[in-house]
């Protein structure tokens, strides 16, 4: 009887000391203390599902990530039933990019309860970063479970933003601004959406909400001032454009853009400066830069120099149609050849036909009529 009542005792005993260690532990872990934390939780005797857990999680937020699995693995094994360290292994696989693991937990926890937005989304992150074509239905599921679940409503929004899907961009939009009607995310999506369609008219007052919370950012300075630029307000375009320049200088497709600007308005000589800082900045193509440059030197009538420029946008670009046509144009201007103007056209012919209606007609016209030319003068 002595000897069961010691056993209980020491079992009591052992009880205790394993607890006051977890509590020590646990104080340790909230206050940050991850290593001492971890060596306390490490004395335990035998190894508890929690004390393993606790482990992985201290590993986790030391993001000593490759040792904190095998942590949770081991918590898992010895209880099946932990839903959040399976959660958290899940992410941890993501995270270090074990994607067939994490898929495959996200898919257990679903299983498990199939009413958590959390897991569908999990899910479609891991579907979408391993290119995995399912992730839009995931995020479809999350926001089914949970309609204004706000992370798969963004989700869903950049794809079908990118997408062009229209339809189902409007329908998630409205669905995350009607509970989330001051999110920049969902604003600045709205905002790119109306643009994209060319809708500039409304997608103005979208970008200037951006602007009034983040007066310096110059993605929206500049979509503000192409969009004032679509609707012919050029004063309150250039002076978007300005404050873009304000912020990055340069910026090569900002010149341009001004550079196009001052071309609208038939300032060739601004035209002319803000689009050779263009082709200074931007070091990568050209084209777009020196196709502009033509245009200037062709509203100049200086058909020389345009067609010197419309051939380095064409050296940058060779798919570049626009410059080929200007190309041709500018050529019929100044050469007095007939072989050589009927040389441009068709070289537009052969590439480009069907790109653009009005100079398939124009460059159809003229084709026929320098072979009519050269064939009288044949005679």
């Amino acid at each position: 009887m002595q000897k069961i009542a010691l056993l209980f005792l020491l079992v009591f005993v052992k009880a205790e000391a394993q607890t006051s260690a977890f509590t020590t532990a646990d104080s340790l872990f909230a206050l940050g203390n991850y290593n001492k934390a971890i060596n306390l939780y490490k004395q335990q005797q035998p190894e508890t599902a929690y004390g393993l857990s606790k482990i992985g999680q201290a590993y986790n937020q030391l993001s000593a990530h490759h040792k904190a699995i095998p942590f949770f693995e081991k918590s898992i094994q010895k209880d099946s039933t932990l839903l959040i360290t399976q959660y958290e292994l899940a992410r941890l696989y993501t995270k270090t990019r074990a994607f067939t693991k994490a898929d495959s937990l996200f898919k257990k926890l679903i299983v498990k309860d199939n009413t958590n937005p959390n897991f569908h989304y999990q899910l479609g992150r891991v579907q979408m970063i391993n290119k995995n074509g399912n992730y839009i239905a995931s995020f479809k599921k999350a926001v089914a479970v949970d309609a204004y679940h706000l992370k798969s409503i963004k989700q869903l929004c950049k794809q079908f933003l990118k997408q062009k899907k229209w339809g189902l961009f409007d329908q998630y939009l409205n669905l995350g601004l009607q509970e989330y009607p001051e999110n920049e995310t969902l604003i600045n999506y709205k905002a790119q959406g109306y643009f994209n369609r060319k809708q500039y008219e409304k997608a103005i007052p979208f970008f200037l909400k951006l602007y009034e919370s983040s007066p310096k950012n110059k993605f929206v300075l500049f979509r503000l001032g192409l969009a004032n630029h679509g609707l012919k307000n050029y004063t309150k375009a250039l002076s978007f454009y300005e404050l873009a320049l304000k912020e990055d200088s340069k910026n090569g497709d900002y010149h341009l853009q001004m550079g196009k600007l001052y071309y609208d308005t038939n300032d060739m000589k601004n035209a002319a400066f803000q689009t050779m800082l263009a082709t200074y900045y931007n070091k990568v193509a050209l084209d777009k830069e020196w196709f502009q440059m033509g245009l200037i030197h062709k509203n100049k009538k200086d058909y020389k120099k345009a067609i010197g420029s419309f051939k380095k946008a064409l050296k940058e670009q060779k798919k570049n149609y626009n410059a080929q046509f200007e190309l041709a144009v500018c050529t019929d201007n100044y050469y007095k050849d007939d072989n050589v103007k009927l040389k441009q056209y068709n070289l537009y012919f052969w590439n480009f036909e069907g790109k653009n209606k009005r100079y398939d007609q124009i460059v159809a016209a003229r084709i026929s009529y320098f072979k009519t030319q050269l064939h009288l003068e044949s005679k």
